[in-house]
C-alpha cells in the first residue's frame, strides 16, 4: 500500500498536458509583448496626446499652438505671455517676438475670419444664380485671380507658432514705418479675471514691448513702478476720467468750471510724464519713429564714428539699435542715455559709451523738433485706453502715430490697399471728395452753426446738417467717396450700426468727431475689446479718426475746422502726421489726448494746377 501511494506521488503529467501548457504560455507571452509595444507605438488620443509637450510652445503637437484656430479664451493669450517673458530671459527674442505678436487680438482675428467668409459665401450665392454662358466648355480649366475677400481671408488665416511667417512679411511693409507692440504682464494671472470688466488693476503691471524696424526684432521689459505709496496708473487714469466726466455734466458756474478743467488736465499731464519717465524709463525712445531729414540721419552716424574705437566692430543690429537711441537723446536724461547704449551694444567699452553719451548730449539735441517717420502701435487689451500719443516725447516732437489691432491685420489691410490703385492709400485723398453730417439729430445747435458755414466753404463737399441720413446715403458715401466727416453725438452707429459697416467695403477714411468715437470698450470680464474702430476696419477702412473718451463740442469743433484746413488745405498732406501737428491746438489738454488715429498712413491728394505747379 505505501509502495504504491510513492509511486502516485512521484508520477508526471501525460506529455501532451506539458504541451498544452507550455503553448499557452508563449501565446501569452506573445499577447502580451504586442499590447506593450501597441501602447508605445500608437498616438495618444484626446488631451493625452498633448501631455508631452506642454512646455515647448513651439511644437505642433502643444495645446496652445494646436488649438490656435479654436475660439479661445484669454487663458490662451496669457500663457504665451508668459512663455514669451521665460524665452525672452532664455535669450531667445525672436520666438519670444512671435508669441506676443500672434496672441494680439485673437477674438479680432476670429470676427475677420466670420466676417468674410461670410461676404464669400454671398458672393457664391450670387455666382450660382448668373445664368451659364452656352459658348464656354464646361471643363475648361478657368483660373480667376483671388478676390478682395479671399486674400483678406487667406491672410488673416491662423498661423501655429512653429510655422508662422508674421516676422518675416514685415519685409512687405514699408521700410520707413515702425511697429511697435506693448503688452500689459498682468502678475495676478488667472484663468478667470477677477476684477469686473470697467474696474482697473491694483498695480501697475510690467510692460512688455516689441519693437520692428528696419528688419531687426527687438523686445525689451519695463518692469512695473512700485504702488505702495503712490495710486496705480490705471487706477489714476480711470479716477481723471471720471473727474472730467462730472465735471462736464454738472458743473454750471464757468469760472468754477474752468478752474476744475485745468486741474484734471494738469493730473493727466502729472500722470502722463510719470508714465513716460517712471514706467517706460529709457524704452521711451521704442516709440520714436525713424528720422526723415538725410541731414540727421547722417549726423547721427557721425556722432557714433567720432565716439567709437576704430577697433570695434558694430553688426547691422547693434547699429540699428544704437542710432534709435541716439535719434532720441533730447527725451533721455544722461543716465538713461547711458542704461540704453549699453543695453543695445552690450560689447562696447565703458570709456565708449560714457563718450558716446556726452558727444550726443551735445550735437543731437537739436533733434528734438526733427520730423519722423510714422509708429504703427499695438495695444493690448490692458493698456489700450492709454494715451500713449500723448507722451510728453511723442507730443513734443510731432510724432505721427496710428493703431491697429494685430500685426497680421496690418499685413492684410496693407495688401488690401497698396495693390488697389483706385484705393486713397495710393491715389490719396482728394479734397474735393468729402461727404459731412453734422448734427443729424438736431441736439447740437451750436455746432451746426460752427460747421455747416465752414464745410460749406469746400465748394465740391456734399452733405447734411440738422437732419437724419438714410442707410443708404451713408453707405454711398463710405463707399464712394474719400472721406467722411460725422459731427455729432457718439460715433455716428445710431444711424449706421457697427454690423451694417462691416458688410461693407469702405472706401472713404471716417473722421468721426463724437464723444468716444474711437474707444474700444470690453464687454465682459474676459473679453476683448470692441468699438465702432474695429467695425470699419473690418470693413477694410484705410484709416479712421476719433476720439477715446468722452470730449466737449466748442473745442472740438474748432480743432476740426483748423485741423482740416490743414490737413486738405495743403500745410501737411500726411493724415497722421496733420494730426500729430494739431494736437496742441485743443484748448483742454484732455479733449487733445483723446485723439485717436487707426489704419494706415495716407496722404490727401496733391491738386496740380493747369499750368503744372501744386496748388494742394
Amino acid at each position: 500500500m505505501s509502495g504504491s501511494t510513492q509511486q502516485a506521488g512521484t508520477r508526471k503529467l501525460p506529455t501532451n498536458n506539458l504541451a498544452m501548457h507550455n503553448m499557452f504560455e508563449r501565446v501569452a507571452g506573445i499577447l502580451i509583448d504586442k499590447e506593450k509595444v501597441q501602447k508605445d507605438t500608437e498616438k495618444p488620443m484626446g488631451s493625452a496626446k498633448f501631455e508631452k509637450h506642454l512646455d515647448n510652445f513651439f511644437h505642433p503637437e502643444n495645446i496652445y499652438n494646436a488649438t490656435r484656430k479654436f475660439p479661445v479664451c484669454p487663458a490662451s493669450a496669457n500663457a504665451a505671455k508668459l512663455e514669451a517673458e521665460k524665452l525672452f530671459k532664455e535669450g531667445r527674442e525672436e520666438e519670444a517676438a512671435k508669441l506676443l505678436l500672434l496672441s494680439q487680438a485673437n477674438t479680432f482675428q476670429h470676427q475677420v475670419l466670420l466676417q468674410y467668409g461670410k461676404k464669400l459665401v454671398r458672393q457664391a450665392e450670387v455666382a450660382a444664380k448668373k445664368p451659364v454662358n452656352p459658348d464656354r466648355d464646361m471643363f475648361e480649366n478657368e483660373e480667376s485671380e483671388e478676390t478682395f475677400e479671399e486674400k483678406q481671408k487667406r491672410m488673416m488665416t491662423f498661423q501655429s507658432f512653429d510655422k508662422t511667417d508674421v516676422i518675416e512679411r514685415m519685409a512687405s511693409l514699408p521700410p520707413t514705418w515702425t511697429v511697435v507692440q506693448i503688452c500689459g504682464q498682468d502678475p495676478k494671472v488667472t484663468r478667470f479675471k477677477n476684477t469686473k470688466k470697467d474696474v482697473a488693476v491694483s498695480t501697475n503691471p510690467s510692460l512688455v514691448l516689441v519693437r520692428l524696424q528696419s528688419g531687426h526684432v527687438r523686445v525689451s521689459m519695463c518692469p512695473g513702478p512700485d504702488t505702495r505709496a503712490c495710486t496705480p496708473y490705471m487706477k489714476e487714469f480711470q479716477d481723471i476720467l471720471a473727474e472730467n466726466t462730472h465735471i462736464n455734466r454738472n458743473e454750471k458756474v464757468k469760472s468754477k468750471y474752468w478752474d476744475l478743467r485745468r486741474q484734471v488736465d494738469n493730473r493727466l499731464e502729472a500722470l502722463l510724464r510719470s508714465l513716460e519717465d517712471k514706467w517706460l524709463g529709457v524704452e521711451k525712445a521704442s516709440l520714436l519713429g525713424l528720422l526723415k531729414n538725410p541731414s540727421d540721419i547722417a549726423l547721427v552716424k557721425s556722432v557714433i564714428s567720432e565716439s567709437i574705437s576704430l577697433s570695434t566692430k558694430l553688426s547691422d543690429r547693434e547699429m540699428v539699435l544704437l542710432e534709435t537711441v541716439l535719434s532720441a537723446t533730447p527725451f533721455l536724461t544722461r543716465s538713461q542715455r547711458v542704461t540704453a547704449i549699453s543695453q543695445a551694444v552690450p560689447s562696447l567699452a565703458q570709456s565708449d559709451i560714457s563718450s558716446l553719451a556726452e558727444t550726443a548730449f551735445t550735437k543731437l539735441y537739436s533733434l528734438s523738433s526733427s520730423p519722423r517717420h510714422p509708429v504703427i502701435l499695438i495695444c493690448d487689451p490692458m493698456v489700450q485706453s492709454l494715451p500713449w500719443e500723448s507722451l510728453p516725447s511723442l507730443k513734443s516732437c510731432c510724432q505721427a502715430v496710428s493703431r491697429v489691432p494685430s500685426l497680421p491685420f496690418l499685413h492684410s489691410l496693407w495688401a488690401a490697399h497698396s495693390t488697389d490703385t483706385d484705393s486713397v492709400v495710393t491715389a490719396g485723398v482728394a479734397q474735393d471728395s468729402v461727404f459731412y453730417l453734422v448734427n443729424p439729430d438736431k441736439s447740437l445747435p451750436e455746432t451746426q452753426q460752427r460747421l455747416d458755414k465752414a464745410f460749406q466753404e469746400w465748394d465740391q463737399w456734399e452733405g447734411l446738417a440738422g437732419e437724419e441720413p438714410s442707410k443708404g446715403q451713408l453707405e454711398k458715401a463710405l463707399q464712394g467717396k474719400d472721406a467722411f466727416m460725422y459731427c455729432g453725438h457718439g460715433s455716428g452707429s445710431k444711424y449706421l450700426s457697427g454690423d451694417e459697416v462691416q458688410k461693407l467695403r469702405v472706401r472713404a477714411v471716417p473722421c468721426l468727431m463724437g464723444c468716444s468715437s474711437g474707444q474700444l470698450t470690453r464687454l465682459g470680464r474676459t473679453v476683448d475689446p470692441l468699438g465702432t474702430a474695429q467695425s470699419y476696419l473690418l470693413a477694410a477702412s484705410p484709416a479712421l479718426l476719433g476720439f477715446l473718451w468722452p470730449v466737449t463740442d466748442a473745442d472740438v469743433d474748432q480743432w476740426t475746422v483748423t485741423f482740416l484746413t490743414h490737413w486738405l488745405g495743403g500745410g501737411q498732406e500726411e493724415l497722421l502726421q496733420a494730426a500729430a501737428d494739431k494736437r496742441k491746438c485743443f484748448r483742454n489738454i484732455l479733449n487733445g489726448s483723446a485723439l485717436v488715429v487707426y489704419g494706415l498712413p495716407l496722404k490727401a491728394k496733391v491738386k496740380v494746377d493747369s499750368v503744372g505747379g501744386k496748388t494742394s
